[in-house]
């Protein structure tokens, strides 16, 4: 998935957008992987894709990859926040607490960036 979306970001960048709506599938297919599985690196895996500070041919002006992006970074953080409890010098608890910072962190980039792209035009999926 990691691949694909840079080779569809790539493209994107070279005006060919007919592959926006498999980039978007492998986007919220990556998405939904990362809160499920590692959500350690979640935060990271939206930033490279919607970020142009972290991928000059990011999805950054893309509606439906901010919306999805706000979603599950705040569904993730809740979720970690939710029924685990957090114990002092634990690795758990600091790798959990390192993760909620980092998603903190991508939320409030992700604010800046949605911010700026309804201030630009933004192209919708056809």
């Amino acid at each position: 998935m990691d691949s694909g979306l840079s080779l569809a970001r790539r493209w994107e960048a070279l005006g060919a957008i007919q592959f926006r709506p498999l980039a978007l599938r492998l986007f919220r297919f990556g998405t939904a992987y990362y809160r499920r599985h590692q959500p350690q690196f979640l935060a990271d895996f939206v930033l490279e894709n919607v970020d142009p500070t972290h991928t000059s041919d990011a999805f950054a002006g893309e509606t439906e990859f901010l919306v999805l992006a706000r979603e599950v970074l705040r569904i993730t953080r809740t979720e970690l926040h939710r029924g685990f409890p957090l114990i002092m010098d634990e690795p758990v608890t600091k790798r959990r607490l390192q993760t909620l910072r980092n998603l903190d962190e991508a939320i409030e980039r992700l604010q800046k960036i949605t911010r700026h792209s309804t201030a630009t035009s933004v192209k919708p999926i056809s």
